[in-house]
């Protein structure tokens, strides 16, 4: 039961770079508990080089169990629950930052709107596990390039391959910084419990927007990649002119929402990530591969500020097992 609630304790709230360290600390404490160890050594034994990782109030508690550890050498029995009970203190107060810890840092993320449905899964997961703060805002791609442009100030930006390039450009983000991280392309979206157009050919796919009652997707004068894009496939296909009465434009990130909103006969043509998953909605299937875009997400740091600690937590965590998987539920392809 103890090793069960310190190893929760752990995933909620220890650094990554101590994890492993700091579950065999609390393995530690309760098997001597328990008797299993001959004496607590734990929180004594920790190492200086480690001492950043505590809390003020975990450092005093340290040195009050070194004590502790001493005097039980030659006094076993005056190593009472009281002092199991400091010990304890000072381990959580390490893990938890007792009266606040000096690493905990927030983290000001300017990101994608096709990242969003996979960031509500993870972004909680990543704030326990580290016990850095994500303070996230969303936009279309050109809208966050424009932001960064006029000098709004995040400390990692998610955009595009194509956006990216401007960015670095105008000396806003670090070349060397880049991170790639998924791709996606774009899908067509119907509410659940309508009829599903076939979107195999080109063909297929003209056919379903001429016969739909309402066509959504992002406006393409705020920027979104899919939005675009997909103005650019309508003019291709010789039918925008056509389709103008039946086109309603979303803000980005919202297409889904907005085709259900429509309800029968509405399409919805966006990226995705903002199709999967989501709560009455239809994934009806891809563009054709003559008609098809992806979208490549790059992650950056501002230029001339030097990756602290907590952004490079952050930029790492999009690589492990678990952000992948949440990438790839979404429709998505990881890098």
């Amino acid at each position: 039961m103890y090793r069960s609630r310190s190893s929760v304790l752990l995933a909620a709230a220890v650094p990554f770079a101590i994890a492993h360290r700091a579950q065999r600390w609390c393995i530690g404490l309760t098997k001597w508990w328990h008797g299993e160890e001959p004496s607590l050594r734990a929180l004594a034994a920790l190492d200086d080089e480690h001492l950043g990782d505590l809390s003020e109030l975990g450092q005093r508690l340290r040195r009050k169990a070194r004590q502790e550890h001493t005097i039980m050498k030659t006094r076993p029995s005056t190593w009472s629950i009281a002092a199991y009970a400091a010990a304890t203190s000072a381990l959580t107060a390490a893990l938890l930052g007792g009266t606040g810890s000096a690493d905990a840092a927030e983290i000001r993320l300017l990101s994608a709107a096709a990242m969003q449905s996979v960031f509500k899964e993870i972004a909680g997961e990543f704030e326990r596990a580290s016990g850095h703060r994500l303070i996230i805002a969303y936009g279309t791609i050109g809208g966050i390039t424009q932001r960064v442009l006029d000098g709004e100030v995040a400390d990692v930006v998610i955009a595009s391959t194509v956006s990216m390039p401007a960015l670095v450009k105008a000396g806003k983000i670090d070349a060397g910084s880049q991170v790639t991280i998924c791709k996606s392309g774009i899908g067509i979206v119907v509410p659940a419990g309508t009829p599903k157009p076939r979107v195999a050919s080109v063909e297929d796919f003209k056919q379903a927007v001429l016969a739909a009652k309402t066509i959504v997707y992002a406006d393409p004068v705020r920027g979104g990649a899919a939005g675009v894009h997909v103005a650019k496939v309508l003019q291709q296909l010789g039918i925008a002119e056509q389709l103008k009465p039946t086109i309603k434009v979303g803000a980005g990130g919202d297409v889904t929402e907005v085709t259900l909103a429509q309800g029968n006969g509405a399409l919805g043509i966006t990226q995705i990530s903002e199709i999967v998953g989501k709560l009455g909605a239809e994934f009806v299937g891809l563009l054709p591969d003559e008609l098809q875009n992806y979208t490549i997400f790059v992650a950056g740091t501002p230029t001339g500020r030097q990756r602290s600690e907590a952004i490079s937590a952050f930029v790492s965590f999009l690589k492990q097992p678990r952000a992948i998987a949440a990438i790839e539920a979404k429709g998505m392809q990881p890098d």
